[in-house]
């Protein structure tokens, strides 16, 4: 390359610059830059698997004289800056079709998919543009429930075991009161409310409420007694999933239920 002396390069820049700004240069080759050598732009962050968390895996069987097990519902949950903002989550399992689910603009996301026992499963990111993020391997915990009697020495506040999942959240029209089965209202504002009395959540483990169609999760702590009262982000038709998680150690999870915030009532 030829070299230029200090003043006359500084002309010829000025130049340079003077022809672009005017529109005369249609196309600057002789700068050394080849575009091969322009380095790809990277690859968006990998996943944050200390803000990821999932609810575990309750298997039933077919009930046939051979019981095999059919897959379970889980879901995967992202609190805010789990991910990059904005890019969409991908979700595979072996053998089964990825799900993907939108991240919010804080980085958070929910997503729920079916799985076998002893799956695993991989979450990556994808850019608007394509690209990819690194994928992250996630294992998903199956349910066992807590023993009838209490060991001793291993209970925790409100009675609940430590080193055991907590039960999920009471559903079942047929083994409670009518004051506790949970109530979901939709306020009309955008938010809606759930309310249950005591015992809709065990004794020292918190409520995971997981908006689907937002990728808005919200965590809510019951009162002693497991009555809760909580206030999220949805409108009617939303896909919620919520499940319970472990105050003494976040990574016990009860598997998952799932609801949809119904209309709000004719006035």
């Amino acid at each position: 390359m030829m070299r230029v002396q200090e003043p006359h390069a500084r002309r010829g820049l000025t130049a340079l610059l003077a022809a672009v700004l005017v529109g005369n240069v249609g196309l600057i080759g002789p700068l050394g830059c080849d575009p091969m050598d322009i380095a790809p732009l990277p690859s968006p962050e990998e996943p944050d698997p200390r803000a990821i968390f999932t609810s575990s895996l309750e298997l039933e069987t077919t009930g046939a004289a051979s019981p095999a097990e059919k897959p379970g519902l889980v879901a995967i949950v992202g609190l805010p800056h789990a991910v990059v903002a904005d890019v969409k989550v991908r979700l595979t399992a072996r053998n089964r079709p990825s799900v993907f689910a939108q991240a919010t603009t804080f980085g958070s996301f929910a997503i729920t998919i079916e799985i076998a026992r002893g799956e695993s499963l991989e979450l990556a990111t994808v850019a608007a543009d394509g690209r990819e993020s690194r994928s992250i391997s996630l294992s998903i915990p199956e349910y066992v429930p807590q023993p009838l009697e209490p060991k001793a020495g291993v209970a925790g506040p409100g009675g609940a075991q430590a080193n055991f999942q907590p039960a999920p959240p009471e559903t079942d029209s047929d083994s409670l009161r009518g004051e506790v089965l949970p109530v979901v209202v939709a306020l009309g504002n955008g938010t809606a409310r759930l309310s249950a009395g005591a015992g809709f959540v065990p004794g020292n483990a918190t409520l995971v409420i997981a908006n689907l169609a937002t990728g808005v999760t919200t965590i809510a702590i019951p009162t002693s007694d497991g009555a809760i009262s909580v206030i999220f982000a949805a409108v009617p038709g939303d896909d919620v999933a919520f499940f319970t998680r472990s105050m003494a150690d976040p990574s016990l999870t009860s598997p998952v239920k799932k609801s949809v915030i119904p209309k709000p009532p004719r006035q």
